[in-house]
């Protein structure tokens, strides 16, 4: 019966309030609570799994504010590249030619 009060009696007014009911679903703590039971079982050791989330969502936290700088490269030998590229497919190429045909 208290359901239906609130559903008659306050849902409307909230619904005025707050432009709508979407604020109030339980949408957003099923999303943690499978974020959570996700780390559990990915990340953790299994002791202690309140403070294994804890501990693996304060490391996503600081990583996420961090940029990955990416390695230099530098090509060593350019006459492959213009040259020796298409020789190799070449051979790739004879090598599996004669290796169907046996």
């Amino acid at each position: 019966m208290a359901n239906i009060h609130a559903m008659v009696y306050h849902v409307p007014r909230f619904m005025k309030i707050h432009s709508g009911i979407r604020k109030f679903s339980g949408q957003g703590v099923e999303k943690l609570n499978d974020d959570c039971w996700r780390t559990h079982l990915e990340k953790s050791n299994k002791w202690d799994a309140a403070k294994d989330v804890l501990m693996a969502e304060e490391r996503l936290g600081v990583l996420s504010e961090l940029q990955r700088t990416p390695r230099t490269y530098k090509k060593k030998a350019d006459k492959y590249w213009a040259t020796g590229i298409m020789d190799s497919r070449k051979k790739a190429s004879l090598t599996m030619q004669s290796g169907k045909s046996q």
